[in-house]
């Protein structure tokens, strides 16, 4: 079972599209106000560079070990039943410094919401979330998308996302662009 995002068509030219080196940008705590971490100082930790994307030829797809294979546009994640819910999130490799940590307000889609609509075989217990973005992780070896498995089970729970908004701002590019799976 997958949820992967399909990109078809022709980079999106737009500056603010343009690609970066992947980063890790910390985020500073000094300058966070109350709980939420404002989205230009939310910490950006990336494997690979961020992905040029055209939001017109843009799709999620959930596929695999599904009964209907289903692609959405990025309209239909709008019209979609949206839920907001304050998030930390943290990464993994975050050090003794713990600058690798931000809270937002998310809006998005109940990740339970595509999973019902495609209808997950019986024998399906994982699900990878595959991002845009893809590089390589040796030297010479080849390129891949950044990709997680996680249970089903997490991907059914009333918490799990399909992110588009944070702070009641659509994602930056550096965030995500156009949504990602919390």
């Amino acid at each position: 079972l997958a949820i992967a995002p399909q990109v078809v068509g022709p980079p999106d030219p737009s500056p603010s599209s343009t690609s970066a080196p992947p980063q890790i940008i910390p985020a500073s705590l000094l300058a966070v106000q109350g709980t939420i971490t404002p989205a230009e100082q939310f910490f950006v930790r990336s494997h690979h560079k961020v992905p040029n994307l055209n939001l017109a030829a843009w799709k999620l797809r959930v596929e695999g070990k599904v009964n209907r294979p289903l692609e959405f546009t990025f309209a239909d994640l709008l019209e979609a039943p949206g839920k907001r819910s304050e998030a930390v999130l943290e990464c993994a490799g975050n050090g003794a410094e713990g600058s690798l940590v931000s809270s937002g307000l998310w809006e998005g889609v109940p990740m339970s919401y595509f999973l019902e609509k495609a209808t997950p075989d019986a024998i399906a217990d994982r699900v990878m979330l595959q991002g845009a973005d893809e590089g390589c992780l040796l030297d010479s070896g080849p390129s891949f998308p950044f990709a997680r498995v996680v249970p089903l089970s997490n991907c059914l729970a009333a918490e799990s996302v399909v992110a588009f908004k944070l702070n009641d701002r659509f994602l930056p590019p550096r965030n995500g662009f156009p949504a990602r799976a919390l």
